[in-house]
């Protein structure tokens, strides 16, 4: 079902994870931000604004939208998609443009005080196809936390 995680209530989320861990040997540190603000599109999408560097420099800003899912007590499910702006900055995967997909899901345990510890996973594709040559993807550890905690609350 889709959850009141997130109900009215603005969120900022800090990564720490792995690019490209998989697929076209370009293994560099992700470290990535992303906003979700307090409202939702037609009552469960969340929008989510966010950007991504790595210690090559490969960056990616994006904007798009999840749906949070309670499937057990205190644990959430949020598939999302976005579009965004992304450059290998000469270190990275080359996607052959800048105009890019980020697909994926996140995978969190949510505190009493709607703070959420999970794990992400998406790919980033130029929506050729799935091949290595068109696609990357990041694993992160992610920590998420109502912006209301430091009085700036989204409603």
């Amino acid at each position: 079902r889709v959850t009141n995680v997130q109900d009215n209530q603005s969120f900022l989320g800090l990564s720490l994870g792995a690019y490209d861990p998989a697929t076209n040997g370009e293994l560099a540190a992700a470290f990535g931000l992303e906003f979700q603000p307090g409202f939702r599109i037609a009552g469960f999408l969340q929008p989510l604004f966010g950007a991504m560097v790595t210690h090559e420099g490969s960056y990616m800003g994006y904007a798009g939208i999840g749906a949070p899912i309670e499937f057990a007590n205190n644990w959430m499910l949020m598939p999302s998609a976005a579009l965004g702006y992304y450059d290998d900055n000469g270190d990275g995967v080359d996607l052959g443009q800048h105009l890019v997909y980020r697909l994926g899901t996140e995978l969190a345990y949510v505190f009493e005080n709607k703070s959420r510890l999970g794990l992400n996973a998406h790919v980033i594709t130029n929506g050729d196809s799935f091949d290595s040559d068109d696609r990357t993807e990041i694993i992160s550890l992610v920590y998420s936390m109502p912006l209301g905690d430091f009085g700036l609350d989204g409603q």
